[in-house]
């Protein structure tokens, strides 16, 4: 696998995730420690949804999931 990071990112400061589904790992990423708030999320196990297709350029950070449908933040 090539390496895709920019020069800038010293790999060895990369903070790495599983996501693993039963026992298997599906796939593993990487980010940088300044990408601190992908990484505050999934460092606390995270729920994975995925987002209906009319939603999908909408749900952002700030929305919430009530378990069967995104809400848009209130303003």
């Amino acid at each position: 696998m090539a390496n895709i990071l920019p020069p800038q990112i010293d790999p060895a400061t990369l903070k790495s995730f599983a996501v693993v589904v039963g026992t298997e790992v599906a796939f593993a990423m990487k980010y940088p420690q300044e990408a601190e708030n992908a990484i505050a999320a999934l460092s606390s196990n995270p729920q994975i949804v995925e987002v209906p297709e009319n939603l999908k350029s909408q749900v952002a950070s700030g929305w919430t999931f009530d378990g069967e449908n995104f809400i848009p933040p209130v303003e």
